[in-house]
């Protein structure tokens, strides 16, 4: 299978198709050559429907950049999963199913028919490196792996999450922390090779391939804001300028944990309550540090604080105030401090 062509000095899209009986998908692979050799950077975003704000900044860096700016060379894939995109969900719609998945509305963040996500042969991020004698959607992941990935010294697999997570970086490799360093956001989850980066998700097999890989989460799901937009490109173009890719000087993540193993821990409600948070997502917290104001719901007289168990990283909070007794209030992660 022929890899996209990179030309020094030229920009061009190339559409990589994959069929399969009646089915055809298909993905468009901007490649940018510098005019200075370098490495190969492939940015990817859009495998998951509910997830916007990667496709959108990689389709304007994709606009934006001239291959006379560039030392090395960039493969962007700005819609790896075009039809999800559209719909707004994990997947795209199954035929005939189109009105049952609005009736999930759009809000919806994973699969609007129930399904496992990590076995419904739909999920894009659950079947690299592909198969080329698969599903349709298994062998357009087998193109892009051949034809782009494989082409890369680093590869940068753009998501997003709930907005009662902070952005981050998720990684299954020393090299991929480094890398995640200058992503520009708060904190690098190194795991491994298993979860939460499962075995056929994107950048833990580029990362077995022996390439640097990582996957940046960004904040919130379903809708595009502008502060993490331009959060997001801004971080691009640091790591660009990091790899020598882009002139300029790289500027190191600050403030920035690294959370490995380690100790983690749902704080559970005692009682029926109303959280009041006094820290966000993201927040370095001190032990008995206060997280909260709690109410009671059936006493509201009855006010407390709730405090930090032990130091670490605020992981997430609900996306209900109002919580139940036994149900989780925060997350808390223990983490290492690599930067002040």
């Amino acid at each position: 299978m022929a890899r996209v062509a990179i030309k020094s000095g030229e920009k061009h899209w190339t559409k990589i198709t994959a069929k399969r009986g009646k089915q055809t998908r298909a993905a468009w692979v901007c490649a940018i050559g510098g005019r200075k050799p370098g490495p190969t950077l492939a940015l990817l975003a859009g495998q998951h429907g509910m997830e916007p704000t990667g496709p959108a900044i990689l389709g304007g860096l994709a606009d934006d950049l001239t291959p006379f700016q560039l030392s090395g060379n960039l493969l962007i894939v700005p819609l790896v999963y075009a039809n999800a995109i559209r719909h707004g969900f994990e997947c795209e719609p199954r035929p005939g199913k189109k009105r049952l998945l609005q009736s999930y509305g759009r809000w919806h963040n994973q699969c609007p028919y129930g399904a496992d996500r990590n076995k419904c042969g739909r999920n894009m991020n659950r079947m690299w490196p592909g198969d080329s004698k698969g599903s349709v959607y298994s062998r357009l992941a087998a193109a892009l792996w051949e034809r782009v990935v494989l082409q890369a010294d680093y590869v940068i697999d753009f998501h997003c999450w709930q907005d009662w997570s902070p952005p981050g970086v998720l990684t299954t490799s020393d090299e991929g922390v480094e890398l995640g360093k200058w992503v520009g956001v708060p904190w690098i989850h190194h795991n491994g090779e298993d979860t939460p980066l499962g075995r056929t998700m994107l950048s833990r097999n580029v990362c077995l391939s022996g390439r640097v890989g990582i996957t940046v989460e960004f904040t919130p799901q379903t809708r595009i804001v502008k502060d993490m937009a331009e959060l997001g490109r801004s971080g691009i173009e640091n790591v660009m300028k990091r790899l020598k890719i882009l002139p300029g000087r790289a500027e190191r993540t600050r403030p920035l944990y690294l959370m490995k193993g380690g100790r983690w821990e749902q704080v559970k409600a005692e009682r029926d309550v109303l959280v009041l948070p006094l820290i966000k997502p993201g927040d370095w917290v001190r032990k008995n540090q206060p997280l909260a104001r709690l109410v009671q719901i059936d006493k509201p007289s009855s006010a407390s604080l709730l405090k930090a168990p032990f130091a670490g990283v605020v992981w997430s909070t609900m996306p209900s105030s109002a919580v139940r007794a036994g149900e989780p209030m925060m997350l808390l992660r223990d983490a290492k401090r690599l930067a002040k």
